[in-house]
């Protein structure tokens, strides 16, 4: 019988390093949507006996075990590694990737079609919509070398509103004939939980059969004082923070209260990270897009976020913030948005030679 492998991409590099994946509507990132989402409800569906194996404990591509992984479960085992796209705003439907020198198997096809069936479909090679030959990915490259019967599969895009309600509200239609697919066989569904009556996006208001309850009002300066004093929220400026819900430049405001109320002389409460450390998340796109949102994102006032953009733009070389992640804008050079040798790619994409650094980085790891 023949071994089917399953790879959640992403996940823990071997310098104990976290790589979430691509994110966009889906917060948890790639990896942690495969481990905790698909992988179960693929699961779920898998007959008794069905020899198919899921793994997603560490990154594959950075432990280069791929080759030898397989082979541990017989030298006819067939890989797939899942994932979700995300590199530009408003791109949807999904793929699926092969070398580039084999042309698509039948399992490749199946798998193609459940993805036409759930999102739409993008590229196509070999005559084949919604199959992408490529060589220049690294697990690809390692499974080609190795023999090894392998293609990585994109179920939609992550920064799609629908494509992400469809990946995470409708998780098992899809687990179900992903499994239909590998197995080439019609499963039964009883073990199915009901779809979620909740989307992630554009959610409808339920229907109210009773008088909804009042919207509890946002309390003061002065009352979440008086629970600061009273020990409502326990010690350290952090943790009182995060147990009122409030931003740094509100829990300043009560901080001052507090020291008010034992006469204490105030001084400003210090962000929990570094300049250094949030200028860093933002040049790494860890906090969106726009000022008012990466604000907000980092939970600081006004005065410690031009800070922030100012240490920002002095590690970037004196330019502005990027309009876009260093993860989109190296998404975008791996699919060849930006042509190719770096002189282009750094003019097209608008960066300066530090920036551009980091993207090539980035680009180095998904390849």
């Amino acid at each position: 019988m023949t071994t089917v492998l399953c790879i959640a991409g992403h996940g823990l590099k071997p310098d104990g390093s976290f790589d979430s994946g691509a994110t966009g509507y889906i917060k948890k990132g790639e990896h942690r949507y495969m481990k905790e989402d698909l992988f179960p409800a693929m699961k779920r569906h898998l007959p008794k006996g069905a020899d198919v194996v899921f793994f997603s404990e560490h990154n594959v591509l950075h432990y280069k075990d791929l080759v030898k992984m397989a082979n541990s479960y017989g030298k006819d085992t067939k890989v797939i590694e899942f994932h979700y796209d995300a590199f530009t705003p408003g791109s949807e439907d999904g793929h699926v990737i092969i070398w580039g020198n084999y042309k698509p198997d039948s399992l490749d096809l199946r798998l193609r079609d459940v993805i036409k069936e759930m999102v739409g479909l993008r590229f196509a090679a070999y005559g084949e919509k919604g199959i992408s030959a490529r060589t220049n990915l690294g697990n690809a490259r390692m499974a080609a070398k190795g023999g090894v019967n392998y293609r990585l599969v994109e179920l939609g895009f992550g920064t799609h509103k629908e494509e992400a309600d469809i990946l995470v509200n409708h998780v098992d239609e899809y687990a179900k004939k992903l499994v239909e697919a590998i197995l080439n066989t019609k499963v039964e569904s009883e073990a199915a939980p009901k779809p979620s009556a909740k989307p992630v996006v554009n959610k409808p208001k339920p229907v109210e059969t009773t008088k909804p309850a009042a919207k509890p009002k946002k309390k003061t300066i002065d009352q979440m004082a008086a629970e600061v004093i009273a020990g409502k929220h326990g010690n350290g400026h952090d943790n009182r923070r995060k147990s009122l819900g409030i931003s740094q430049a509100e829990y300043n405001k009560v901080s001052d209260k507090v020291n008010a109320h034992y006469g204490v002389k105030s001084e400003p409460v210090k962000a929990s990270k570094s300049i250094d450390q949030m200028a860093r998340e933002v040049i790494n796109g860890e906090h969106g897009n726009g000022h008012d949102n990466r604000r907000k994102s980092l939970g600081v006032s006004q005065s410690v976020y031009n800070q922030v953009r100012d240490r920002v733009n002095e590690m970037a070389g004196g330019s502005s913030i990027p309009s876009k992640s260093i993860e989109e804008m190296a998404r975008e050079v791996v699919y060849g948005k930006h042509g190719n040798g770096h002189a282009a790619r750094q003019r097209s994409l608008g960066v300066n030679d530090a920036t551009y650094r980091k993207v090539r980085d980035r680009v180095n790891q998904l390849m």
